[in-house]
């Protein structure tokens, strides 16, 4: 219920949403978040059950799946508009582009899922942690070696 307000109000810009309504939104958002926190205090078995959302590990779990979709969505509604904008790509060249990653997410999605419910699970899940913070740490680091080398590097300015 809380998800339906939060993708519209993302998206009201683009829908042309008058202002009146993307408040109407805004105001929905906390007041259904309130409501599903009520419900599962006061009833047993409800949409969601009181021992999941009292569970630490569920709810550290969760902050992070919010994260996890906010990027993603980021990446597949965000990036393409400013590609397209900004950078002058088409909308060809963006799909085409971001195509390899969809297919081997939902190809990769289905292995881990399967590789992480047998017993060497929590080492798969500790090796792509930390294969992921490399890449990241890797991916940080490139700019500033380039940025040291004479020629030009991804963060400059385009030359003239």
């Amino acid at each position: 219920m809380a998800d339906e307000p939060t993708g519209l109000l993302i998206q009201s810009f683009a829908l042309g949403l008058p202002v009146p309504v993307v408040v109407a939104l805004a105001a929905a958002l906390p007041a259904s978040l309130a409501g599903t926190v009520r419900r599962a205090r006061t009833v047993q078995n409800a949409f969601v059950p009181r021992a999941l959302i009292t569970d630490s590990t569920f709810v550290r779990a969760a902050v992070t799946g919010i994260g996890v979709y906010a990027g993603l969505f980021a990446a597949m509604y965000a990036v393409p508009q400013i590609l397209v904008r900004d950078s002058g790509w088409s909308v060809l060249a963006v799909g085409g582009r971001m195509l390899p990653g969809a297919v081997a997410g939902a190809v990769l999605s289905r292995v881990a899922g399967r590789l992480t419910a047998g017993p060497g699970g929590s080492r798969l899940l500790a090796v792509v942690a930390l294969a992921t913070a490399g890449a990241l740490a890797a991916s940080l680091a490139g700019p500033a070696r380039r940025s040291s080398s004479s020629g030009p590097h991804w963060g400059s300015p385009p030359s003239r």
